[in-house]
């Protein structure tokens, strides 16, 4: 769902932030202590506004992206996250189509998904 790099855009940041605010590694091999699997749920726009009349055209619209992870702590299951759903949203405005707003928002929507996953799995320790 969403632009076909979002995926890409999305797995990169979140490896990359994990490498850069911890002491973790990529493993490419089989048996890892921790593993994570990310699938982007949902992807939509939706009109936002309390002042648009019934037939008017809403002043803003919003971005939802809905994210599903699995954490696997092989060393400490009472940390693993099966299937935990993290949201984030932006508006924009409604004279934007939404292939113009994602070049603005999707780069913030990103980095705070990334940074609501990492807060749940490995900061809290």
């Amino acid at each position: 769902q969403g632009p076909t790099s979002l995926t890409i855009d999305l797995t990169e940041r979140i490896r990359d932030y994990y490498q850069s605010n911890s002491k973790l590694t990529v493993n490419s091999n089989q048996s890892s202590d921790l593993e994570l699997y990310i699938t982007i749920s949902d992807y939509f726009a939706r009109p936002v506004s309390n002042t648009a009349e019934p037939g008017e055209q809403a002043e803003q619209m919003e971005l939802v992206v809905n994210v599903k992870a699995r954490f696997v702590d092989t060393k400490n299951p009472l940390n693993n996250l099966d299937n935990k759903t993290f949201s984030q949203k932006l508006l924009y405005s409604s004279s934007l189509t939404l292939e113009q707003a994602e070049s603005d928002i999707l780069p913030e929507i990103v980095k705070l998904i990334t940074q609501d996953i990492f807060n749940e799995t490995i900061a809290r320790w």
